[in-house]
């Protein structure tokens, strides 16, 4: 028996092994599953937090103490200060062009020459029109004298009863014939030297010269051209009398014809010198309308200094017209005065009041009632009390 009890020993140790085995087994799953749900809520808990409504944040800006510059903005036409067309008040053919666009030339140079035959021939006959009228005028003047004294001696015969009275009547009447035959005699001879100046004035327009001295902007005029003059001058020549002074003609939007009046700063640019700012003065602002389509502009001058001939007529110039200026005022972005945060309704404003949002810490924006100024587009003059340079104000809202 005791040797039995031997042998059944060992049986025993393997179960205890094996129920200690099993009971480390146990404790191990329970520890993973324990780690499984921690890492799961610490999953939920991160993806709530991210996926929860976060409070919109703002963008902001400052109100700023600066100088504000008020502009207008237009488009216009280099052209010079003076400038001449020269044509030809007559017809013909031209045999003669003396001068070149680009050319500096005189007053009295000649620039072209008409074929001068036709003209030539009509003054000839002018003259010989004037001779012929003045012949007349000396046989209606003897004529008249002979009346005269036909009629005075009638007249004596008459009174002494040696002819009939009628007689005497009719040498009157001779007589007033032949003055009124000498006065159309010599309103024939005015008339006919008057066709004379005519036609010698015509011979002179043949010959076409500068009337100003200047630039030759442009020649449209070739030897053997036809000239043909009708209601108006054929323009042959365009002369700038003056490049050293120009102007440029601006067309002002009628929306911005109320800020610009005369003696105003100019500004412009040309593509030929785009890192150079030309500047000028606001001499004159047309009152007439030009209407383009279903836009109204106004014509507006501006007076330039062009002593270095860098600007050309024609050259298309980028303007800003200097307005106003305002010293030392706060102003801010237009932006500002537009926003409004988007879980607020607004209570509408009178004209020339805006609006401006200021964040305070941890409490929602409060709005800020200001006087809106003049604006130049991107920056607003503002009044208002409580408002400092520096102080910050809400721009725009950003959400996540």
């Amino acid at each position: 028996m005791a040797q039995q009890a031997q042998e059944l020993t060992p049986i025993a140790d393997i179960a205890d092994v094996l129920n200690s085995e099993n009971a480390r087994r146990r404790r191990s799953r329970w520890l993973w599953v324990l780690l499984l749900v921690l890492a799961v809520g610490a999953i939920g808990l991160w993806a709530s937090r991210q996926l929860a409504p976060a409070g919109p944040t703002f963008e902001s800006t400052v109100v700023s103490a600066t100088d504000l510059e008020i502009t207008v903005t237009s488009v216009g036409t280099i052209e010079p200060l003076d400038e001449v067309d020269v044509g030809s008040e007559l017809s013909g053919v031209l045999i003669e062009v003396g001068a070149e666009s680009g050319e500096t030339v005189e007053a009295g140079k000649v620039l072209a020459r008409l074929d001068p035959a036709l003209i030539e021939a009509q003054v000839e006959q002018a003259r010989a029109q004037v001779k012929a009228a003045e012949a007349g005028l000396v046989q209606l003047r003897a004529a008249e004298k002979l009346a005269l004294q036909t009629r005075d001696t009638s007249a004596e015969l008459a009174r002494k009863g040696a002819q009939p009275q009628d007689a005497s009547d009719r040498a009157e009447s001779a007589y007033e014939q032949a003055v009124a035959g000498r006065n159309a005699a010599r309103a024939q001879v005015r008339a006919s030297r008057a066709a004379l100046r005519l036609a010698e004035v015509n011979l002179s327009k043949a010959v076409i010269k500068a009337p100003i001295s200047g630039v030759l902007l442009s020649r449209n005029a070739e030897v053997g051209q036809s000239v043909v003059s009708t209601l108006q001058a054929q323009t042959l020549f365009v002369i700038a009398q003056d490049l050293g002074n120009m102007q440029v003609v601006l067309d002002i939007d009628e929306a911005d014809i109320a800020r610009v009046r005369n003696g105003q700063a100019v500004r412009f640019t040309v593509a030929a010198f785009p890192h150079r700012t030309f500047e000028g003065t606001l001499m004159k602002v047309s009152l007439a309308p030009k209407p383009m389509r279903q836009v109204v502009t106004y014509e507006a001058l501006v007076a330039v200094d062009n002593s270095d001939k860098a600007l050309v007529p024609g050259m298309t110039a980028s303007a800003t017209i200097v307005a106003a200026t305002h010293a030392d005022v706060l102003a801010v972005p237009n932006g500002a005065l537009r926003f409004t945060p988007s879980n607020v309704t607004p209570e509408p404003l009178e004209d020339g009041v805006g609006r401006l949002w200021v964040e305070a810490a941890e409490a929602p924006p409060s709005p800020v009632l200001v006087e809106m100024g003049a604006t130049n587009g991107r920056l607003t003059i503002i009044e208002g009390e409580g408002l400092t340079p520096g102080m910050s104000v809400l721009l725009s809202e950003v959400r996540p």
